[in-house]
């Protein structure tokens, strides 16, 4: 088991089972607090349900660490009190020794070194708080899913003429994206155009939801629309480079989609020119516990 701690300014520390920062125990890593809002009515049995959500994630670890003389022990100290410095955020990575891997971005609530284990080592204690419920599976992060498909125009016996194509790409096929976390996440979807495209569309074939731009787009320009949670937004980058807001070309009726937990399936659409498109999702997978 290992826990590697990292703050926004880019200093980071390894804490485990080994020297010099052991890990002696951690809380709250599985933990799950749902907040229930309910509401009673006179002379009525029991409550009624108004909502529950998540609440905040908190994380402790304790442990200590170990150095080869006094003078070692205050420079780890003063590493440490810098490291884990409440006015910086920072990314909690955790793995386990099943193999797995993930991260949690968290804030600093305290850091303490309370009292000597012995003359070279020293008792800490870190408290985190995220205000995201879930961690990021790693091994799933940033997973790409085509929403293309190739043709392929292959036959045999091959005969091979001028102008032959071995293969078309097919945009406008059902494709299943398959979220293996424990609730539904943002995504972010890339359309890269290599003809004229009016009107691109990516449609939940499930639910009907969908988001659609209503503007033309030309050969060498790439849209990218993100989803995600805090961080939603829509770009054109020109064949020149330049990148440009597209959130105005926004139909009204679209939505940023999300992708439920288990099968989700998309298709690409456009009002002309869809063969013209090659669509990628790029997902991360969140899990409640580790």
């Amino acid at each position: 088991m290992q826990i590697v701690y990292k703050n926004t300014n880019g200093e980071q520390v390894v804490l485990g089972q080994q020297p010099p920062f052991l890990v002696t125990s951690k809380k709250g890593f599985a933990q799950i607090d749902n907040v229930i809002t309910k509401q009673t009515q006179y002379g009525l049995d029991g409550s009624i349900l108004i909502n529950q959500q998540l609440d905040d994630k908190e994380l402790e670890i304790e442990g200590e660490f170990i150095a080869s003389d006094s003078s070692d022990l205050e420079n780890k100290k003063t590493q440490l009190a810098s490291i884990f410095n409440p006015k910086l955020a920072g990314t909690l990575t955790y793995f386990p020794d099943n193999g797995g891997v993930y991260y949690l971005d968290v804030l600093v609530e305290k850091f303490s070194m309370n009292e000597l284990s012995t003359n070279l080592s020293q008792i800490y204690t870190i408290n985190f708080l995220s205000l995201d419920s879930y961690w990021v599976d790693k091994n799933q992060a940033d997973k790409l899913i085509p929403l293309s498909t190739l043709k392929k125009n292959l036959t045999f016996p091959l005969r091979i003429s001028t102008g032959f194509t071995f293969a078309v790409r097919s945009s406008n096929n059902i494709q299943n994206i398959v979220n293996d976390g424990d609730v539904s996440v943002g995504m972010v979807v890339i359309l890269e155009f290599t003809g004229e495209v009016t009107n691109p569309k990516v449609l939940n074939v499930t639910t009907g939801e969908y988001f659609r731009l209503e503007n033309t787009y030309s050969v060498g320009e790439t849209i990218k629309i993100v989803t995600l949670r805090g961080e939603k937004e829509v770009l054109l980058t020109l064949s020149n480079g330049t990148e440009e807001n597209n959130l105005e070309f926004w139909d009204e009726d679209s939505i940023f989609l999300q992708l439920d937990k288990g099968n989700n399936f998309f298709q690409l659409q456009a009002d002309s020119g869809s063969e013209n498109m090659i669509g990628t999702v790029r997902i991360s997978p969140k899990v409640l516990g580790v």
